[in-house]
């Protein structure tokens, strides 16, 4: 999906959202044009990730060497659809055929219970080499129903298709629940590499509680319509944006979310940063709500409303940025956590002092993540 796509598909569903049902027949058109399905939820190319751990199958002594390096100790559930074998393997295999012929193989890896196999047939000639990946397709019904981190195995083997080398290995790893953002992970080399992109994930516009956000949005907005960066100019386009804005926070706010610091999640390795973060409709049905569960739920609305919001992180706390000019770079901040107890005007001020004082310190810790750009350059989509 490129940038001019995901605007088109966000106009279509900000359409869908405020049309009756007699209306929405005559947009379908438009959302299977620009790549919506049937349920309005976008489709495109999975996203990207790598890790490296450490845990080894040796070589057996028929000629055919096989090493086996598991990849990922720890399997989070939530976005693990959206990564893929060649950049964020579960199993990487290492094949040498040190033999007098050509070796025919079998390589498959399978998490118990939890997913498909993952199967490859390879043919491996003489004094040949080759590295194969492999991340077996999760079963979605298994995987929704981890609920805390459990731990599972996986079965690697490997067979000569010819009869004469069989190996099978099992490993430890730790699945993690949808409920937990990954956020960072050693990278087996003595970094860590920053997995926070994946919050958009989280970020879910095609939610029908969400598209009921924004309905009763539009009635708060000027003119009673959510219009998104459509302005009669660029000089008046910031106040229009921050208008619907401020309809989409009152109407947030009707919802009577009370904040809560719960921030706990609980994994069974050391060395990961994760945090406890529900669904947008789960904050909505609970009617509480952390940091990052305020952020993502706004977030969704806005994208909902073909509006650009952010994902601002900083040590131990997330905040909402949206754009004023669509593409422009000038970014608004909201605190969320306000959202219960405080006036939009007095949560947009607390989001740019927060932002402020972190832009002017110089080895700033702050990140902001764009939820057009993880959509449009790491195909970080909705969870659902």
């Amino acid at each position: 999906m490129n940038q001019q796509d995901y605007d088109r598909q966000r106009r279509a569903n900000l359409a869908l959202a405020q049309t009756t049902c007699a209306q929405r027949a005559q947009l379908a058109a438009l959302a299977d044009d620009v790549g919506v399905t049937s349920d309005g939820i976008m489709v495109g190319e999975t996203g990207t990730m790598r890790s490296s751990f450490g845990a080894m199958m040796g070589a057996d002594t028929t000629g055919l060497g096989v090493t086996a390096t598991l990849r990922m100790r720890q399997i989070p559930t939530s976005f693990v659809h959206l990564l893929d074998e060649q950049t964020t393997p579960l199993i990487t295999f290492e094949l040498r055929n040190q033999g007098d012929r050509k070796r025919r193989i079998k390589l498959t890896t399978r998490v118990e219970k939890f997913s498909a196999a993952a199967v490859d047939t390879i043919e491996l000639d003489r004094g040949g080499s080759q590295t194969v990946s492999q991340l077996p397709v999760f079963l979605l019904e298994r995987v929704q129903a981890v609920r805390e981190a459990r731990t599972a195995c996986v079965t690697v083997r490997v067979d000569d298709l010819d009869g004469r080398t069989e190996q099978e290995q099992t490993y430890r790893v730790v699945l993690l629940p949808r409920t937990t953002a990954y956020l960072s992970v050693p990278d087996g080399a003595g970094g860590v590499h920053d997995l926070t992109r994946y919050l958009g994930a989280w970020v879910t516009p095609n939610a029908p509680e969400i598209l009921q956000l924004v309905r009763e949005a539009a009635a708060r907005a000027p003119g009673g319509n959510i219009v998104g960066y459509q302005a009669a100019s660029l000089e008046t386009m910031p106040a229009v944006v921050d208008a619907q804005v401020e309809a989409i926070y009152g109407a947030l706010q009707a919802c009577k979310l009370t904040y809560v610091n719960s921030i706990n999640a609980f994994n069974l390795e050391g060395g990961t940063f994760a945090q406890r973060i529900r669904l947008p409709r789960e904050a909505l049905a609970m009617g509480s709500a952390n940091c990052i569960d305020g952020v993502v739920l706004m977030a969704s609305v806005l994208e909902a409303a073909s509006l650009d919001p952010a994902i601002v992180v900083i040590p131990g706390h997330a905040f909402l940025a949206y754009e004023q000019i669509a593409h422009s770079g000038r970014w608004a901040y909201v605190e969320t956590t306000l959202l219960g107890s405080a006036s939009f005007a007095e949560a947009r001020r607390a989001g740019e002092a927060t932002a402020s004082a972190f832009a002017s310190r110089p080895s700033s810790r702050l990140v902001r993540l764009p939820i057009a750009r993880l959509r449009v350059e790491h195909g970080v989509f909705p969870m659902e």
